[in-house]
């Protein structure tokens, strides 16, 4: 349930970061997130830690990341 949590939250921080700073979506971003919700949804309490903080720890980070820097360097007319 928390990383679903985390996943939805995610999600609208990237959506709304892309329209608060008016950047056109990126569907490969997008497509991203959803691999995260299906491996979110494929682990269990049996799950090993590890491979939780191997596999998806990056991937969360990614795309929120990218879409925050692209908003940084949209805002200092850099080419995004």
């Amino acid at each position: 349930q928390f990383l679903l949590g985390f996943q939805a939250l995610s999600l609208f921080l990237q959506a709304g970061l892309t329209c608060i700073a008016r950047l056109p979506m990126r569907l490969d971003m997008m497509a991203v997130q959803a691999a995260c919700g299906l491996c979110a949804l494929g682990f269990t309490s049996r799950t090993p830690r590890s491979l939780f903080q191997v596999l998806l720890e990056p991937l969360y980070a990614t795309p929120l990341l990218a879409t925050a820097l692209r908003a940084l360097m949209a805002g200092t007319g850099a080419a995004v």
